[in-house]
């Protein structure tokens, strides 16, 4: 439509001699960035393209120079990490942001940096996580600061592992995915959550600070955006349960992104 309205051709949406340029209404990505794709629903991303501003879907339009991504995201200690882990035993590279956090908060320049962002202290030298749960949980601008300064750290360091991973697909571990708005990155979504009941017990059972970790559990907005996943998993079950519902999905994933990429000839 857009080359009968007077586009020169499909590549650069040039106007024709002579042609006004309303031929851009006819497209589905121009002057919509932020809005949602009319194909896939994924926000529209805008980036500079010989100094000119170019829309696209990062869903539909397959970036060739880095690998197909599966994102996992989903509730607190709902089971990403062995999804991830599931992915991995399959024989697929595998990206955990959560990893690079901890990874990140062991270095000395960053218990200087997030002591100077919660305006804190720590006595021993190391970021101490029962401290950081208790400010950020009381202090919500306290909370954005500390994400403000963590997600494009993490963000940079997940590009790169992307760019220097030489194989097809990669699935990628991201608990808050569409909070920090990292979701077109990603070209098909698993979530996983559970019931509120399941998930206090597993919290309880599993961290030394059991009263704060269902504080955070309650501010996961998981529930809000699970619509917008490709395939969700209830984790509610048993270990083996989980199991075979991951490797079902994982495979899913896989053989939807094979069949996206040979019809991009990707």
């Amino acid at each position: 439509k857009a080359i009968a309205a007077g586009g020169s051709t499909i590549r650069t949406y040039h106007a024709a001699k002579g042609v006004d340029g309303r031929f851009q209404q006819q497209l589905f990505a121009y002057n919509r960035a932020g809005k949602p794709c009319l194909r896939c629903q994924t926000p529209l991303a805008k980036i500079k393209v010989k100094g000119r501003g170019s829309t696209f879907c990062p869903r539909c339009q397959i970036n060739r120079s880095l690998p197909l991504v599966v994102a996992i995201t989903g509730a607190m200690h709902a089971g990403k990490s062995t999804i991830l882990r599931l992915a991995s035993e399959a024989g697929y590279p595998t990206i955990s942001s959560d990893a690079m956090v901890k990874q990140l908060y062991a270095q000395p320049a960053s218990v200087t940096k997030v002591a100077q962002l919660l305006h804190t202290t720590f006595p021993d030298n190391r970021i101490d996580s029962k401290q950081v749960l208790d400010i950020i949980l009381t202090d919500p601008p306290a909370k954005k600061r500390l994400e403000k300064w963590v997600h494009p750290i993490i963000k940079a360091q997940v590009l790169q592992r992307l760019k220097e991973i030489k194989a097809p697909l990669v699935f990628v571990e991201v608990p808050l995915l569409f909070d920090a708005k990292w979701d077109y990155l990603a070209h098909y979504i698993i979530g996983v959550t559970t019931s509120y009941d399941i998930q206090t017990k597993r919290i309880k059972e599993n961290f030394a600070y059991p009263e704060l970790a269902l504080k955070l559990a309650a501010t996961n907005q998981f529930a809000v955006y699970q619509n917008r996943v490709d395939e969700l998993i209830v984790n509610d079950g048993t270990q083996k349960e989980l199991q075979t519902m991951a490797e079902k999905a994982i495979n899913h994933a896989v053989n939807t992104l094979i069949k996206t990429a040979e019809s991009a000839n990707f």
